[in-house]
């Protein structure tokens, strides 16, 4: 992107993954993500100020485990109907070649690898799929698909706080930032 102005730009992919052979829930998948911190939001779905740490939280996914494991264990959550939050990324120095996410089916015969050079993530566990049409002519229930979606924290704008580079798209600047999908 470019832009002859001040612009704020937060481009994301918003694709919906279920690596089970048979389409169903994905909360038996298995996520890692590589983040300290969770950005919490209100029962509207907005971004309150602090981040928040993950450690000791249902949203600790730093050694990976099932969506199930603690979904729906706390307010925050049960607010979204599950997870619909962003995360603070560990930065791609840190991660020195390693993905930033890992999904795994819940046989564990595909993975997912997401790498990107944006600072965020927005986990989003298909909350409110239920009436979706399906490609086969049926629907989608709730909890059918996991968006997984690098970006910036959202509201970010308004919070040059946060540690991480900034969504202002400078005149006469080019915005280049990717998303890497890699399934093994």
């Amino acid at each position: 992107a470019h832009s002859d102005a001040l612009t704020p730009v937060n481009l994301t992919n918003h694709a919906y993954f279920n690596l089970d052979a048979e389409p169903g829930d994905v909360r038996q998948h298995e996520l890692q993500v590589h983040a300290d911190f969770m950005l919490p939001t209100d029962g509207a779905g907005i971004p309150e100020d602090a981040l928040r740490r993950v450690e000791e939280t249902s949203f600790d996914f730093r050694q990976g485990k099932p969506l199930q494991h603690d979904f729906l264990s706390d307010s925050q959550q049960q607010l979204a109907k599950g997870y619909d939050h962003s995360f603070l990324l560990t930065s791609l120095r840190e991660l020195a070649g390693r993905p930033a996410a890992t999904l795994r089916s819940a046989d564990r015969q595909l993975t997912l690898e997401l790498a990107t050079s944006l600072p965020g993530l927005q986990l989003y566990t298909g909350n409110y799929l239920a009436g979706t049409p399906a490609r086969d002519g049926g629907e989608y229930a709730d909890y059918a698909g996991v968006a997984l979606e690098p970006q910036f924290l959202p509201d970010s704008p308004h919070h040059p706080e946060w540690p991480q580079p900034s969504c202002w798209l400078e005149p006469g600047q080019k915005f280049h930032h990717w998303i890497q999908y890699q399934f093994r």
